[in-house]
């Protein structure tokens, strides 16, 4: 063992001895070490590699915290959210459709073959229209845009708004023009009470409830078959040289025009008769009939001649392809 016998007389251990210190209260005996004794902190002690344990440990535990905090953000939000945030605004939606009727007459989109057609008449229309407001709360854009550039117009899958088509700007303020099919937030997120926001015709926005919903749609029956400024229409379609072709009467005010569609353009309007009386002026002497006889007249499609046959009563109108006719039955 190491023997530390030898004590400087002036310093003990490198340092001075200050005067004051009596001499004989010093003690130096000598200091005795073992060859196991370890300096502390030397490269041999564990206390370093327990240290490194607890700091995995603490980095282990916020790193499976964090997980399970981001987990609980993602289900949180996906409940809240099924379909993802979107603003697809149905006050925008209410904007576009009143801009349209500004330069139709009064008359909101109608006449595709499917009300989610007629909505996306507004794409070609109003020209700040996105695929993306006309898409609803439910449909991917990328997936309506496809819709729109493949066949001009959406349909029942690529669009999530429900559309009554056929209204007017001087209809019923309380006629029901469109709604989310779903039933869901301004900004896609779930309602607190479920239901559906509905927008009607005078531009009011109301949240109808899933427990009323049954009551609201047959209310909405009754304001429909009640309407006295409906559009009178009625049309037939044909298949010529592999392009639908659909033919239809239509009445505005008090005349009667023949109109014809190519796949998704109209291509022709023809004036064909007065409804209900003869007028004092303007077209004089052509045919006469009445919004019973186009209420309840009956469509006959000819596969073979390619004609379509409008029964209005005693009276009849064919569409032969190029144009209409009243014919004697």
């Amino acid at each position: 063992m190491p023997l530390i016998t030898e004590l400087d007389t002036i310093t003990t251990y490198g340092r001075r001895k200050p005067d004051y210190l009596n001499w004989e209260d010093v003690d130096e005996s000598p200091v005795l070490m073992n060859e196991s004794d370890e300096i502390k902190g030397s490269p041999e002690s564990p206390a370093p590699t327990k240290k490194l344990g607890h700091i995995s440990r603490y980095l282990l535990g916020g790193a499976i915290t964090l997980m399970v905090v981001a987990l609980g953000l993602y289900a949180f939000y996906r409940h809240t959210y099924p379909y993802g945030y979107n603003h697809c605004c149905d006050l925008l939606l209410l904007r576009a459709l009143e801009e349209y009727a500004e330069t139709h007459e009064g008359a909101f989109p109608a006449g595709g073959p499917t009300p989610e057609a007629s909505l996306s008449m507004l794409y070609s229309n109003v020209d700040w229209v996105s695929p993306d407001l006309l898409r609803g709360k439910t449909v991917s854009g990328s997936f309506a845009r496809e819709a729109l550039k493949r066949e001009g117009r959406l349909g029942a899958e690529s669009c999530g708004w429900h559309y009554v088509e056929g209204l007017r700007v001087d209809d019923d303020y309380g006629l029901a023009i469109f709604w989310d099919k779903v039933g869901l937030g301004h900004n896609g997120e779930r309602l607190s009470r479920r239901g559906h926001t509905v927008i009607f015709v005078g531009g009011e926005r109301r949240t109808i409830s899933e427990s009323t919903w049954a009551a609201f749609l047959s209310e909405q029956q009754q304001l429909l078959s009640g309407r006295t400024n409906s559009i009178l229409r009625v049309s037939g379609t044909i298949e010529a040289d592999g392009e639908l072709v659909r033919a239809e009467l239509w009445v505005l005010r008090d005349t009667l025009y023949g109109r014809v569609w190519h796949g998704w353009s109209m291509s022709s309007m023809e004036l064909l008769a007065n409804v209900d009386r003869e007028p004092q002026s303007g077209a004089v002497g052509i045919p006469i009939v009445t919004k019973d006889e186009i209420r309840a007249a009956s469509v006959v499609v000819d596969v073979k001649t390619k004609t379509i046959r409008f029964l209005l009563g005693k009276q009849e109108c064919v569409y032969d392809g190029s144009r209409f006719r009243f014919v004697t039955p």
